[in-house]
């Protein structure tokens, strides 16, 4: 692996989460606790049932956007995929490309296009991956990056970077509560509450995490997948100030009994960027694959109907959010419409 960059604990750096070959969420509120009556018989209903997404949502192609400029933007490619641009370098979230989220071809299919293709992209510095699940961390998009930027530096939580560096090499791991500045930018992983599992027999024995990025004093959040916890909180109190962009995952919101202990649905995702204070937020991690079952009010109308707080955007995938000197702020063509 990779040594030429080390992260360095902060000053709340703790092993908590340690639990010998294995991890576990901290303790603490908010918290949501995991149903009991999570069985076979959910499990099947949910296998079944119609999904959350079954048609694609509005699409703006991006690959004539970049450039090398100075600018600070944000592109959402779609699901957790995001195009982070900060000055001269780009860094990706969480990012697949690929036709499905699954190991296996036809399940999980993918809904919506991404904004652009991997050979439409500029030079990648950064890749940042949350943790290991299919939807999250896709080994056919990582190899494709590596191939298009070599010299591209992959960040990722521990052990979970171990396999990453397995497929590309040149990768760095996080523990929680680690920071690390390269050129002008700070990485700082966070705590996310969720879990890992991507062959079926390795529960919770990769790291997942959240990421704050800091950059000429403009906080990007981006929080993988997670449910409520005073992570929200401790990221905010971290950041000394409201936090610029908060990149919020607003769903899968059913089966609640499955997801909601571990996803933040539209009303969670509402609270924590009020505990963030986000100044502007954009939902993702909706749209893209149907990854829950379908709920009485899909999850964008019931983020919308329900705002409150800082600056709301809902993007195209492939809309994009530029920094003008006080804010995020997007254009008319990125922003997804009303009337969809």
């Amino acid at each position: 692996m990779s040594i030429r960059y080390v992260p360095e604990n902060i000053s709340t750096y703790n092993t908590d989460h340690h639990c010998g070959s294995t991890f576990q969420n901290n303790a603490g509120e908010p918290s949501v606790v995991q149903s009991r009556r999570v069985g076979p018989m959910m499990m099947f209903k949910f296998i079944g049932a119609e999904r959350d997404y079954d048609s694609p949502i509005p699409l703006r192609m991006c690959k004539n956007d970049f450039s090398s400029d100075e600018n600070v933007r944000a592109w959402w490619i779609g699901h957790s995929t995001i195009l982070l641009k900060f000055g001269e370098k780009y860094a990706l979230t969480d990012p697949i490309f690929a036709d499905y989220a699954s190991p296996v071809p036809f399940v999980v299919r993918r809904k919506t296009p991404p904004g652009c293709l991997i050979e439409d992209l500029p030079q990648i510095s950064y890749v940042f991956v949350s943790h290991d699940h299919w939807d999250h961390l896709c080994s056919s998009s990582i190899e494709a990056i590596k191939r298009h930027s070599p010299s591209a530096i992959f960040f990722a939580p521990l052990v979970t970077a171990s396999l990453i560096n397995s497929w590309v090499g040149n990768t760095v791991a996080f523990d929680w509560r680690q920071t690390l500045k390269i050129d002008q930018l700070h990485i700082t992983a966070f705590p996310a509450r969720h879990a890992c599992n991507r062959y079926g027999v390795d529960f919770r024995e990769r790291l997942w995490c959240s990421f704050l990025f800091q950059y000429q004093e403009k906080s990007v959040f981006f929080p993988g997948d997670t449910g409520i916890g005073p992570h929200f909180a401790e990221v905010r109190e971290y950041n000394g100030r409201p936090i610029d962009l908060a990149l919020m995952p607003i769903g899968p919101q059913e089966p609640t009994d499955i997801m909601r202990a571990v996803h933040l649905n539209p009303d969670d995702a509402i609270d924590m960027s009020e505990v963030l204070e986000a100044r502007v937020t954009i939902p993702i991690h909706w749209g893209t694959f149907g990854l829950g079952m379908k709920p009485a009010v899909d999850d964008i109308t019931l983020f919308k109907r329900n705002w409150r707080g800082g600056k709301l955007i809902v993007l195209k995938a492939g809309g994009y959010l530029e920094w003008n000197g006080e804010e995020f702020q997007s254009n008319d063509e990125s922003i997804c419409p009303e009337t969809w």
